[in-house]
């Protein structure tokens, strides 16, 4: 059977992410009295470093493999912070309604790059600050982080709050939006792999590092 991807390489892995974040691509130049000047080079993606627990030596050879099936940083890969796959609100998806609502909003606004409201939601729905959210653009998919808190009206509609990085061109009103498991293709960082046996037992971990795609 053919590998798809980008490759849910997460999915069922036995471990972690260990940081999950914003990294800038930025120059910085100091000036008299303490003020910086930052000049961005170009956009703000977000990467990640994983790592497992102890393994036996055959899981270990079996994720090992999975690994190489993304070349070095060849291949695409579904990623996203493992500490993070529900709203704060509602872990494990424990919806205010139960089993009733699927994880899934829409685009309903975006003003100024910035800032966002979401349709398609449950009355009361809370958006924490914190919370990721995730949708297809252009061809590629967009992760963003709420910064700020915010709640759904009677008619399912958000009060609008701020995310990061800013939305990027290409959106499209009413698409959907992931809000279980919201996620970017990334690609491993060449070099980053790390399996480690001990000579006595052969157990080890498996990590690795990846960034964003656009």
């Amino acid at each position: 059977m053919a590998i798809i991807y980008p490759l849910d390489i997460l999915a069922g892995f036995p471990g972690t992410t260990t940081r999950f974040e914003l990294q800038y691509l930025q120059e910085v130049s100091p000036l008299r009295g303490g003020r910086q000047v930052v000049a961005d080079l170009g956009p703000a993606l977000w990467a990640m470093d994983v790592r497992s627990r102890s393994l036996q030596p055959n899981e270990l050879k079996a994720w090992k493999a999975r690994l190489a099936a993304l070349e070095n940083g060849g291949r695409q890969l579904i990623g996203y912070d493992m500490t993070a796959c529900y709203p704060i609100a509602y872990p494990r998806g424990s919806w205010p309604t139960g089993g009733e609502f699927d994880g899934l909003a829409s685009l309903r606004s975006v003003t100024g790059s910035k800032t966002v409201t979401l349709g398609g939601l449950l009355e009361g729905y809370k958006v924490s600050t914190g919370d990721y959210i995730s949708f297809g653009y252009g061809g590629n998919r967009a992760l963003h982080q709420a910064m700020e808190d915010a709640v759904a009206d009677e008619f399912g509609v958000s009060s609008a709050f701020e995310v990061r990085p800013y939305i990027r061109p290409g959106y499209v009103l009413d698409v959907d939006v992931a809000l279980t498991r919201p996620h970017a293709v990334m690609l491993i960082v060449p070099g980053s792999v790390s399996a480690p046996s001990a000579p006595d037992t052969g157990r080890g971990t498996v990590s690795f590092s990846a960034i964003q795609t656009l």
